[in-house]
């Protein structure tokens, strides 16, 4: 009972630790789209200013 209990937590650990992994990667890769966006608005708004 006691190896059972010990595999079950282990994979629950590991399934929380990858959605966690997946979750933080999916931000990351969103909030960096955002800011190559931002860039390239802010770039283009300056040149059309010049």
């Amino acid at each position: 009972s006691a190896r059972s209990a010990r595999s079950a937590r282990s994979a629950r650990s590991v399934r929380s630790v990858r959605s966690v992994r997946s979750a933080r990667s999916a931000r990351s890769m969103r909030s960096a789209r955002s800011m190559r966006s931002m860039r390239s608005a802010h770039s283009a708004r300056s040149a059309r200013s010049t």
